[in-house]
């Protein structure tokens, strides 16, 4: 198990490579059989040779700059809330995607390893509303290259299974997910099991917990910067002054959420405790 400073320095090592184009730095972040999810929804990029073509494509022509609003360390997993800002190579575009990305660390050779990464933002938002924000020429100038470059580097298997991420959920798991946050926000476990199939797994922080509990604790929260990907949402809570993740996870038709995930700091010790060595 890695401390927190461990985590957060490989979650912060990633764009620090991506700034500076150093694409052996950055590959040698992630283990041997490591998976990029970017975005959540399209095929996954698995193994150093992908990894090394997910590079070449979507880094290495390219000048990105990562915002980073919020890091939340949950038990192994880094979850940062973001803006990436990314200058397409070669034309006069550049974008801001609102994002989250999870890290999924894990040991190797005693050091720790993106095991996987998921990038949680929306390519078909972002394809339309900022893709031709600088006008159409510049907006198909950058849609030009970025898919003849996506074709030389990984072929049109490639190129297919990036437009994966055009799918997913849609409409139906968006107001679902509005609904349960809306209803967990109001203490509402009734209203709320309403939208979740009945074997749906719920996890606040590392422990499973009933959706009656989390309802309580939840109340009162806010939440925003909802995006969906595949079939999965993620949004931002802001429960009494401290920030969490929401990840949901919904059964192929949109409508019900199969698991719920909440990603939270450990919260601080109490005045005169001390933290526990676990």
């Amino acid at each position: 198990m890695f401390s927190e400073e461990q985590l957060l320095a490989t979650a912060k090592a990633s764009p620090a490579a991506v700034a500076r184009h150093d694409k052996a730095a950055w590959l040698d972040l992630f283990s041997a059989d490591a998976e990029v999810h970017d975005p959540v929804g399209s095929r996954p990029h698995a193994g150093r040779a992908a990894l090394e073509r997910f590079y070449e494509t979507f880094i290495a022509p390219n000048d990105i700059r990562f915002e980073v609003e919020h890091d939340i360390i949950c038990g192994q997993t880094v979850v940062r809330d973001l803006v990436i800002r990314t200058r397409m190579g070669g034309t006069a575009l550049t974008v801001g995607v609102p994002l989250f990305i999870r890290y999924e660390i894990v040991e190797q050779g005693g050091e720790p390893r993106v095991r996987r990464l998921y990038a949680h933002w929306e390519l078909l938002s972002m394809m339309g509303g900022q893709v031709f924000s600088s006008g159409i020429a510049t907006g198909l100038l950058a849609l030009i290259r970025l898919s003849g470059n996506m074709l030389r580097q990984q072929g049109l298997r490639g190129a297919l299974g990036f437009s994966r991420a055009f799918g997913g959920v849609g409409r139906a798991a968006r107001a679902c997910a509005g609904e349960t946050l809306d209803a967990l926000a109001a203490g509402d476990d009734l209203r709320a099991s309403a939208c979740l199939s009945p074997d749906c797994t719920i996890v606040n922080g590392l422990e499973p917990v009933a959706l009656a509990a989390l309802a309580q604790e939840l109340k009162g929260l806010r939440w925003s910067k909802l995006l969906l990907g595949g079939h999965q949402a993620c949004a931002r809570l802001d429960c009494n002054g401290r920030t969490a993740v929401a990840l949901l996870d919904f059964a192929a038709d949109g409508r019900h959420v199969k698991r719920l995930r909440i990603y939270r700091d450990a919260p601080a010790p109490s005045a005169g405790r001390m933290p526990s060595s676990g």
